[in-house]
């Protein structure tokens, strides 16, 4: 048998999740250390945050590390990637269920999540995890992507998110939004700025 480590190398980062979520800190970290630098911080960064955390610390701890003990590991982890039953579902429960809260009432969502947590924190973590609802753009979105994010968004939808925004208590996305991409400035006007501020906030953004 060849290098167990090609075959995690190889895995994609859907399928290097799973097994970083399921396995001990010390064991994710080893995994981290043996895949390229890129697809390690993408795989750290997919997780939930205490984990990654925890990862990282016990990534630290790593000196003395022996190879048989990191061979050991990585024919361990082939080794059950490759007697695991087929699946019916390619995402994971957390994913699935958090695509479905992404498009419920952000009420409905809250009493259903907030149900959850009282039993299953950790599930809940991993689902806030895979939601990405309007609030969570200044959080989850990278300032460079947001213009290239808004062009599937039909522009009266995009223009009555932002007004109910500054109506709300989520001003903070609305400032996102216009501050990252200012192509939105001219179909948000109407909708956002009252007829007085509308002269003063456009010449303060020619």
């Amino acid at each position: 048998m060849g290098d167990p480590w090609d075959t995690v190398r190889a895995m994609s980062l859907e399928q290097l999740e799973p097994i970083l979520q399921a396995e001990s800190s010390e064991v994710a970290s080893v995994v981290l250390s043996k895949l390229d630098t890129s697809k390690a911080a993408e795989s750290l960064g997919a997780l939930p945050g205490d984990q990654a955390r925890c990862i990282i610390y016990a990534l630290s701890l790593t000196e003395n590390a022996t190879p048989n003990t990191v061979d050991q590991i990585g024919l361990n982890l082939v080794t059950q990637t490759s007697n695991k039953p087929e699946r019916a579902f390619d995402a994971t429960p957390a994913k699935r269920l958090g695509a479905v809260l992404n498009v419920i009432t952000a009420s409905l969502r809250d009493t259903l999540l907030s149900g959850l947590e009282e039993d299953e924190q950790t599930i809940v973590l991993n689902v806030r995890n895979a939601i990405c609802t309007f609030k969570d753009i200044p959080q989850r979105l990278n300032p460079t992507d947001t213009t290239q994010c808004l062009r599937a968004v039909d522009k009266s939808v995009l223009a009555i998110a932002l007004a109910s925004a500054e109506q709300t208590e989520l001003t903070a996305v609305s400032n996102f939004v216009l501050k990252t991409c200012p192509s939105v400035w001219p179909i948000t006007f109407a909708w956002i700025l009252p007829k007085a501020e509308r002269s003063k906030s456009l010449r303060a953004n020619l």
